[in-house]
């Protein structure tokens, strides 16, 4: 879902910017529909970083004899939990113009794919 959301951000960015330049008709793909998928990837994101935290608490707990360990991995998903907590509610209250949500997903997908690269369990 992160993925997705970063991706459908990106196109609703660059349609964007051609229907602002008149380059392309909204009868061809409607904005509306990128907005609706775009919260949608956001939210399930939120929902499915959720459901990691308190599955990897459960697995911690059998294995490891402690529901946290200070795995640079465990806090990377939690702070990125934070940032879609934050996201998720900000278009919900709509705080934020869509556009500046559509930048603020990119940067968590950024965010999350180096998360993935770059940092490791260390048990």
């Amino acid at each position: 879902s992160i993925i997705f959301a970063g991706i459908i951000s990106v196109f609703r960015l660059l349609f964007e910017k051609k229907l602002k330049k008149k380059q392309v008709y909204d009868k061809f793909m409607p904005l509306k529909i990128l907005k609706k998928f775009e919260k949608v990837f956001i939210i399930t994101a939120f929902i499915g970083l959720t459901f990691t935290l308190i599955f990897g608490s459960i697995w911690a707990k059998i294995f490891l004899g402690t529901h946290w360990v200070n795995d640079p991995k465990l806090v990377i998903t939690l702070i990125l939990w934070i940032y879609y907590a934050f996201l998720s509610h900000t278009y919900v209250i709509k705080t934020f113009k869509p556009s500046q949500i559509s930048y603020l997903s990119i940067l968590g997908t950024i965010l999350s794919f180096s998360a993935l690269l770059l940092f490791r369990h260390s048990f």
